[in-house]
């Protein structure tokens, strides 16, 4: 788990160090990074990823001393790769980084702990995910599936702000507004994956700059790496590079990553920007978005023959102040109004007397441990399937 790099290392200094042993890895990048910023280009065509780089041994983070890391599936995703090889699924599960996995070993995630048990288990979930994004990954990753459940992790810390800014973003919107829309994600991976490991290979190149940010010059060694780094991984031609490098302060390096990206990432620099129209949503429209995304998941679940379960995870201060943000029962109410099957389990973590911290950042394996019992007990008692008229077609 790479605790040799030191406790200060980042995944890209993991990503470097399993590059020198020839073995490829990628950094997760999550989908928000695009929504306010850019919209991808990918064959033409405005695209917005919903997962990672595909069949890649995939770098998450590190909160409790290793860093957590899973080999994704044929669409960027964390599962076995095998699970999209059945029609008929126990469970999807849809949710941010805490059903990702962040930040820990697969096997103590929850939904590594859920598959023990559902083995037929189908994981959308990514990082910084919200509602609008989960309602976009269900509908693009399910097609052709049957499934017994749907369940949906809402992490009340940050899923509500998360809604808002997917709610503004235009291809995001589609989702919302048209029933039928999609983006053919399962016939793009190749594309995608190109395009991500443009994106994760600047990424990479900004880290490893970044880190000799801060010296006034830079010694023979320093510069040379500079030069390799530039000439490798960016591929700017050295004679531009030794020219930026003669002039220029190392706390000035914007401007060289700035000319490497016009260089051979034109995406990164003069793709289509994100248009936002109108102000920030407020909180009433917010709601109301995620009312239209909790509708636009039911409708989705009919066609799965699937029931919706949404759990809730507490923030992660709920230690401490002992109750739920005020949103959270709002959100819940119009989980119910959709026909979810609503479990909100602070109470019962509350309630444990845990000898261990529920969380370190995302939760701790403890915390892990314990969300899965509690979502293993309650689909254990429920039939697993629609409730009655939601599904009718007129």
């Amino acid at each position: 788990y790479y605790l040799h790099l030191g406790k200060d290392a980042t995944r890209f200094d993991v990503i470097k160090y399993l590059k020198d042993q020839n073995v490829e890895a990628a950094p997760y990048i999550p989908p928000s990074y695009f929504f306010n910023n850019y919209e991808p280009l990918i064959s033409g065509e405005t695209t917005q990823p919903l997962g990672g780089i595909s069949n890649k041994r995939t770098i998450l983070c590190n909160e409790h001393g290793y860093f957590a890391e899973y080999q994704s599936d044929r669409y960027g995703l964390n599962n076995p790769d095998g699970v999209w090889d059945e029609k008929e699924l126990d469970l999807i599960v849809i949710g941010d980084s805490f059903a990702q996995g962040a930040c820990v070993r697969n096997k103590d995630s929850f939904v590594g702990l859920i598959r023990a048990k559902y083995q037929k288990t189908a994981n959308l979930g990514y990082s910084s995910a919200g509602t609008v994004s989960e309602l976009a990954a269900l509908r693009e990753f399910s097609k052709g599936k049957k499934a017994k459940a749907v369940i949906l992790f809402y992490f009340e810390g940050n899923d509500f702000e998360d809604v808002r800014n997917e709610a503004q973003n235009p291809t995001m919107s589609k989702y919302l507004t048209d029933n039928e829309f999609t983006q053919n994600l399962i016939f793009k991976q190749k594309e995608v994956d190109a395009f991500l490991s443009r994106v994760s290979d600047f990424q990479y190149s900004r880290e490893m700059l970044r880190k000799m940010q801060g010296l006034d010059r830079y010694n023979d060694k320093q510069r040379k790496f500079l030069e390799k780094t530039l000439v490798a991984d960016i591929g700017m031609p050295i004679r531009i590079i030794r020219g930026i490098l003669n002039r220029i302060l190392l706390h000035d390096l914007t401007t060289v990553l700035r000319r490497a990206a016009e260089v051979k990432y034109p995406h990164l620099v003069g793709q289509k920007p994100v248009i936002i129209t109108g102000l920030p949503l407020d909180y009433k429209q917010v709601l109301k978005v995620i009312q239209q995304a909790f509708n636009r998941i039911q409708d989705k679940a009919c066609d799965l023959d699937a029931k919706v379960f949404l759990f809730v995870i507490p923030h992660n201060g709920i230690e401490k102040t002992r109750h739920n943000l005020p949103e959270t029962e709002m959100v819940l109410d119009l989980a119910r109004k959709a026909g979810f099957s609503v479990v909100n389990p602070t109470k019962q973590l509350l309630s444990l007397h845990a000898p261990q911290p529920l969380y370190n950042g995302h939760f701790s394996e403890f915390g892990n441990k314990m969300m899965a019992e509690i979502v293993l007990e309650h689909i254990q008692h429920e039939t697993l399937s629609t409730a009655p008229g939601l599904c009718q077609k007129e």
